[in-house]
């Protein structure tokens, strides 16, 4: 077997900056394509006490976008103290489709619903709000497994 010439400065595999190890998210799997980034992320449902006796809401994963969106709102006096409902507003489905019947996974507020969301008791608005934010990776008090960005 004849000795492949290997180009020095041709970067390789094992390349790694130091102080960082290979992750095994990275080491697996097709490179990503155009094309996959447009089709819809499915969905993840998560259940969490509501606002009426022995029922629960049904709540959905959001978009980086929506997330975004709370995130810069929570830094303005009135948007910030909406922020937490318009997540509960853009969160809540009819239910999870293929569990609950006949639901299909439908947003069922929308912002004419403010109103009522704001004469809640504020702890449990709260607790639907963790709820949304940890399904999402984000950290909540008293959390620690969850991502803080």
């Amino acid at each position: 077997m004849a000795d492949e010439q290997k180009d020095p400065t041709a970067k390789q595999k094992t390349d790694i900056p130091a102080g960082l190890s290979p992750s095994p998210i990275y080491s697996r799997g097709k490179p990503v394509k155009l094309e996959d980034m447009f089709a819809e992320d499915p969905k993840e449902y998560v259940r969490a006490s509501g606002l009426v006796e022995g029922q629960v809401f049904v709540l959905q994963n959001l978009s980086a976008g929506d997330l975004i969106e709370w995130s810069e709102a929570s830094e303005g006096s009135e948007a910030k103290r909406l922020a937490g409902l318009r997540l509960i507003i853009k969160s809540t489905v009819d239910g999870e489709p293929g569990v609950d019947a006949g639901a299909q996974g439908t947003v069922i507020f929308d912002e004419s619903h403010m109103g009522l969301l704001k004469k809640k008791a504020h702890k449990k608005t709260e607790a639907i709000v963790k709820a949304i934010l940890k399904l999402n990776g984000m950290r909540v008090k008293g959390d620690t497994d969850a991502k803080n960005d």
